[in-house]
């Protein structure tokens, strides 16, 4: 079996904020093909993602050998999953996925994957389109880390709170 990730969109809330999503998701797929991930429509030959309010869809480039399963999240969409293989365009989808989970109320992950494995997408959502605070980074860190599994011990995060605590207060 190759690498997965799993979701569940909530319906009421899926259609509420959807629309944030696909804001969202634009800005990361426009920073992506700006850092060189190669990406395409949804079965990977198309020349671009599709991205609506009622669509975000892509794959990788089928043309560079990126393309593997196509991504989609469509509002009230329920339970779905999507094969990445570790292609490059997984570092998308975990970003889309992150901005999901910061968005939209009861949207929730699993994945093959641990939370070492999600931080380059983690990274590139908050590149993107994230203004946060370095506290709000590291909670949305820990809450993408209970969602996936977590190979931090306790003590990391401890420290990164603490970091980013003393950051906050300019000491």
């Amino acid at each position: 079996m190759s690498y997965t990730h799993y979701w569940r969109m909530p319906k009421t809330e899926g259609s509420r904020h959807f629309g944030e999503l696909a804001e969202a998701c634009r800005q990361i797929l426009g920073r992506a093909g700006a850092e060189g991930i190669a990406l395409a429509g949804p079965l990977g030959i198309e020349k671009e993602p599709v991205v609506t309010d009622t669509r975000i869809a892509f794959n990788g480039s089928e043309t560079l050998g990126g393309d593997f399963e196509p991504f989609e999240l469509r509002p009230g969409q329920g339970s779905a999953f999507c094969r990445t293989d570790h292609r490059p365009y997984d570092t998308v989808v975990t970003a889309c996925l992150v901005a999901a989970l910061d968005i939209i109320p009861g949207f929730t992950v699993e994945s093959d994957g641990t939370f070492r494995d999600w931080k380059p997408g983690i990274h590139l959502y908050l590149r993107a389109v994230a203004d946060r605070r370095p506290l709000e980074t590291v909670f949305l860190e820990r809450h993408v880390a209970d969602q996936v599994g977590d190979d931090q011990p306790y003590e990391a995060w401890e420290s990164e709170v603490i970091r980013a605590l003393l950051e906050a207060l300019n000491l």
